[in-house]
């Protein structure tokens, strides 16, 4: 027997391999609805967050869920921290003020655009941001 593989690049076999499965259940993940996402955090430590739809996207009225944890590699997408129906824009108060936050924002089910606020405040720098999370030209992400 021989078996022929058409129209099917290394990059698809990957990404077919790593993408998650609906993480135990046997339905897909939805595909976002999120164009980007961003958070600026307050004077007063609250965090706003803010997101652009995608224009084609045909879910009227998404469920957005905000989980978050001190590092992008610890947030636990089991505790959510805030939900928004529709619209776009959430704003979270009361947040643990001892470390840095890093969030994941998605369309519930679907896959999480990683933010954190980009201003950090320094006692000696007046402007300084973090630059990590940004895509590259060749798809990847500069680290956080």
């Amino acid at each position: 027997m021989k078996f022929t593989i058409r129209h099917l690049s290394l990059l698809g076999l990957l990404l077919a391999a790593l993408l998650p499965s609906g993480c135990g259940s046997d339905q897909a993940p939805s595909p976002s609805v999120l164009g980007s996402a961003q958070v600026v955090q307050d004077v007063q430590k609250n965090y706003t967050f803010s997101w652009v739809p995608v224009a084609s996207n045909s879910v009227s009225n998404p469920t957005i869920q905000v989980t978050g944890g001190p590092t992008p590699a610890s947030i636990d997408d089991s505790t959510i921290l805030g939900t928004a129906a529709g619209g776009t824009v959430l704003t979270l108060a009361s947040l643990d003020a001892t470390y840095r936050w890093y969030f994941h924002v998605a369309q519930q089910g679907g896959a999480p655009a990683t933010v954190a606020a980009r201003h950090v405040a320094l006692g000696g720098p007046q402007n300084f941001r973090d630059l990590g999370g940004y895509q590259t030209a060749d798809g990847h992400r500069t680290k956080w």
